[in-house]
């Protein structure tokens, strides 16, 4: 049985990704951030109808979002949003992109939704109850060969850091690929369709959702130490548990 915490984040992302959707096709209007980035009047309207669906039901929950500064109560939980991961791909047209909300409880991890409107994924997941893909279970794949690997477009930024990685990574596994949301890379390593990601460089919003989704699908999601990682990471990895993790000795070096 679903917690009233899961339905309210599945209502919120679909009702971003109706928004989303709407605008799709549409002439936006972008603004730019900090390191090249940037933010569409969908970013924020998107942004703003999660928050009023999430704070009608928990007016006393904190709740973290990309957009805005961070609404801060007194309380064990916090939700964590990006309602656009992917926004240059969305701004360009391209459908990946994703809504990524996750909720923490003293910090943990214990809900979890990505949404992928334009390829109609739902990704959920609860603390304890497994990970889910448009309603069916998925598990992360059970090869120990990396046969594929996502690395977060933040990593091309850093000449030093691909030098590191290029005999480590590169080399060992079959191929790279870059789809410049974090969120929905989590989404394909959880659902068997890759072997690991690496991001580089990211923030709550595109990881929040995505490893409590990884682990609940039998996978680990680690930071450069090699320990559990927390929203609050800079650098993680997730992987289906069997992939090479040597990686991290390269990255510990920069």
């Amino acid at each position: 049985m679903r917690s009233k915490e899961l339905k309210i984040a599945i209502k919120a992302a679909r009702a971003a990704g109706r928004i989303t959707s709407k605008y799709f096709k549409k002439e936006l209007t972008i603004s730019h951030k900090e390191k090249k980035e940037i933010v569409t009047n969908v970013d924020k309207e998107s942004e703003k109808k999660i928050i009023h669906i999430i704070q009608k039901s928990f007016p006393s929950h904190s709740i973290w979002s990309e957009e805005r500064p961070e609404l801060k109560q007194k309380s064990d939980y916090r939700w964590v949003i990006d309602p656009v991961d992917g926004t240059l791909n969305y701004a360009h047209k391209l459908p990946f992109y994703s809504i990524s909300i996750g909720l923490e409880y003293k910090k943990k991890p214990v809900v979890a939704v990505i949404y992928v409107p334009a390829l109609n994924l739902l990704f959920h997941a609860e603390k304890g109850k497994g990970a889910f893909l448009n309603n069916k279970p998925i598990h992360v794949t059970k090869t120990s060969q990396d046969l594929l690997y996502f690395v977060s477009t933040n990593v091309f930024c850093n000449v030093a850091l691909m030098k590191l990685l290029r005999t480590d990574l590169i080399n060992r596994a079959l191929h790279i690929r870059s789809l410049g949301s974090a969120a929905l890379e989590f989404g394909l390593v959880a659902s068997g369709k890759a072997n690991a990601a690496f991001e580089y460089g990211i923030k709550p919003g595109d990881i929040a959702a995505g490893i409590l989704l990884v682990k609940e699908a039998g996978g680990k999601v680690v930071n450069i130490n090699g320990k559990p990682a927390t929203s609050r990471d800079k650098n993680i990895i997730a992987t289906n548990s069997l992939s090479h993790l040597k990686q991290f000795k390269v990255i510990k070096k920069k």
